[in-house]
């Protein structure tokens, strides 16, 4: 499950009002494991090892609304994230040990496939 902590009856510069924890995923993800946030707070992604992908939310009209970002093939899956200033999502991705070499891949804030860069350990576990 992905939470989020919200201001209620004040602002984030006045001390007034409370936070409360706010469900985004809640009970439907298979093993989230990663996450990452753009500078604006308007955009999520998320790592879901077990189903091989990554989910990116965008916050609309106050809600954050989750479709699939990029969908792996091969592997495990994705471990990690780290977004970089121009928007390149980095997405560590784990296999079984027998396996020698791991990948992180560079995917553009379209989706696309940037580029894989091999790894000499097939259990990335952080990026930044």
């Amino acid at each position: 499950s992905v939470f989020m902590a919200s201001l209620v009856g004040g602002s984030a510069d006045q001390k007034a009002g409370r936070y409360v924890l706010q469900p985004l995923l809640k009970d439907c993800l298979a093993h989230p494991s990663g996450i990452a946030v753009s500078n604006d707070g308007d955009t999520l992604y998320v790592a879901e090892t077990m189903r091989n992908r990554v989910l990116r939310g965008v916050r609309m009209a106050g809600a954050f609304h989750f479709s699939v970002f990029y969908q792996f093939s091969g592997m495990l899956g994705p471990s990690c994230l780290a977004l970089g200033k121009d928007g390149t999502l980095f997405v560590g991705r784990i296999d079984s040990p027998k396996v020698v070499l791991g990948q992180i891949a560079a995917l553009s804030p379209t989706g696309s496939l940037i580029r894989s860069i091999p790894c000499p350990s097939a259990s990335i576990k952080g990026i930044s």
